[in-house]
């Protein structure tokens, strides 16, 4: 019996893992604001975090494509700011005694000072290292 080459087999090809860092489950505290939003400033808390992006959990929809600006905290050092683009949303899942919504917005890392990079790669591989 001779294989031939099925379409599955570039299907699932298309669900290995793009990401060029890895992920960590991490909550910290981010302040940000939709540049488009002037003076709505929402206090917000992460997901996860990455050296390329961070996933928030925000109360509201933030649209696709958005501009933000970030000021997220690392613990013992001061806020670091970062601009960044939504990149998905999805509302999350909720008991039946929540009354609001939440919503997990992906945003990719657009602009990071160099310093600001090098704190949270030190974090990221501090967070690593203590998984490990």
């Amino acid at each position: 019996m001779a294989y031939v080459s099925a379409t599955l087999d570039s299907y699932w090809d298309t669900l290995k893992e793009r990401r060029k860092f890895r992920r960590f489950e991490k909550q910290l505290a981010v302040e940000c604001s939709v540049q488009e939003k002037v003076g709505d400033l929402y206090h917000a808390f992460s997901h996860d975090v990455s050296g390329e992006g961070v996933c928030l959990q925000v109360p509201e929809i933030m649209p696709e494509k958005s501009q933000i600006n970030m000021q997220i905290k690392i613990p013992g050092k001061r806020p670091l700011d970062v601009k960044g683009e939504v990149v998905w949303v999805s509302e999350m899942k909720r008991d039946y005694t929540a009354s609001e919504r939440v919503f997990k917005v992906g945003v990719r890392f657009l602009k990071i000072d160099t310093k600001d990079k090098g704190v949270l790669n030190k974090y990221l591989d501090q967070i690593a290292k203590d998984s490990a």
